[in-house]
């Protein structure tokens, strides 16, 4: 069933804060972040990042978390891969061999909501693997899921989302399956949550 010749994780983020010195927050997120063992590059349309799986999450993570930690109303857009043969390797330095994990302890109770679409490239099961990683992620009891056209959509802590996420991420690699996952994130917005703004 493998169809990935290229085993490369990366991502690649946008943040928008939806406030005046908007770029000064995003670099600073991104200042901010730990990229050991990471290759990190940023551009006038976002940050890319290529590295381990746990590594690219974690990271992604912190970028948004930093951002998410002002006041106000900050939306990301995050696109996962891993696996495209297409993709071309950068150089990854290897700064440390201790373990990086991720300090949640200032940035796990943001609460946020998230418009989540997989995409298993290249299986004809497609549909049944979409199905199996939402059933999933709809066992975590301290989020919040609903199903919507394109997406589903996920209510909740940055870090229990980004739990089940990257869990599901992992299963779908580990299936050998070309995976791309689509994010868009939102915390403080205005409008009211789960109501249809008719215009």
């Amino acid at each position: 069933m493998s169809c990935c010749s290229n085993g490369v994780y990366g991502a690649r983020l946008g943040i928008y804060p939806m406030q005046d010195q908007f770029a000064t927050l995003i670099l600073d997120a991104v200042r901010k972040s730990d990229r050991r063992n990471l290759a990190v590059f940023t551009d006038d349309m976002g940050t890319g990042v290529q590295g381990s799986g746990r590594r690219v999450f974690d990271y992604v993570a912190q970028v948004i978390s930093h951002a998410f930690s002002g006041g106000g109303h900050t939306v990301a857009q995050v696109l996962f891969s891993y696996g495209c043969d297409g993709d071309v390797p950068e150089k990854i330095p290897r700064d440390t061999d201790e373990e990086i994990p991720f300090d949640w302890e200032d940035a796990g109770d943001i609460h946020c909501s998230c418009t989540w679409s997989y995409y298993p490239l290249g299986s004809h099961a497609h549909l049944e693997h979409i199905e199996n990683a939402v059933s999933r992620v709809t066992e975590r009891e301290n989020l919040s899921i609903t199903r919507t056209h394109y997406a589903t959509r996920i209510d909740g802590t940055l870090k229990e989302m980004f739990s089940a996420l990257e869990e599901a991420f992992e299963r779908s690699v580990r299936g050998g399956i070309h995976t791309v996952f689509h994010l868009t994130l939102s915390k403080g917005s205005p409008s009211k949550p789960h109501t249809q703004i008719h215009l």
